[in-house]
């Protein structure tokens, strides 16, 4: 778990100092092309992560484990999927979906996520997220699992202009299951965090 926090701060900081300049690079294009005497706040168009639909390809890692005992140690595996993002500015709700390596099984997840905005710069944005997945058993490597879960998630985001019509995202999720991950007991929930990058294009 602390690879995956590690690899989720460095991603944020490069993006982070690379952005501005992509961003200035994009609003100095619009410049040039509109009217000399016109101010930048003028020919900049409206962010993306201000317009409406929305389709986001990213890739990630999973760190999930059992919360009960002697049910194995966690590693970090690769995750990914495709979301859809519908709303305004400052409230939107995602659905889609996400492949993720849980402890010893895949699942096949469907996100009903609401995203709440919290800072809104020049050219990012960030945000919180809540909600859960349901989730289904692709494969596994035991015997003793159960085929159905409803995972709770709660995280935060952030989007980071990269063009005019497309934006960097990087969110992070702490995950835990509803249901008892394997058969009898009652204590063994998928936990873990899932950390995610990829990018963001207008419908």
């Amino acid at each position: 778990m602390k690879k995956a926090v590690i690899w989720l701060v460095g991603v944020a900081m490069l993006l982070t100092l690379v952005e501005p300049v992509l961003a200035q690079s994009s609003e100095t294009e619009s410049s040039a092309a509109g009217s000399s005497s016109m101010n930048m706040d003028e020919v900049r168009e409206p962010r993306l992560s201000d317009l409406g639909m929305k389709i986001n390809p990213q890739l990630g890692v999973s760190n999930f484990e059992y919360s009960g005992k002697d049910t194995g140690t966690a590693k970090q595996k690769l995750s990914g999927g495709l979301t859809f993002e519908f709303g305004g500015a400052e409230r939107k709700l995602e659905t889609g979906f996400l492949a993720l390596q849980a402890q010893g099984s895949t699942l096949l997840t469907l996100p009903m996520m609401a995203k709440l905005r919290v800072i809104s710069m020049r050219a990012q944005s960030w945000y919180g997220k809540f909600g859960f997945m349901p989730a289904f058993e692709l494969s596994s490597s035991r015997a003793d699992t159960n085929k159905i879960d409803v995972i709770g998630a709660i995280g935060a985001g952030g989007r980071l202009m990269f063009t005019k019509k497309s934006d960097f995202i990087i969110e992070a999720t702490y995950n835990r299951g509803l249901m008892d991950g394997l058969r009898g007991g009652g204590q063994n929930y998928n936990q873990g965090v899932l950390v995610m990058a990829g990018m963001s294009f207008n419908i």
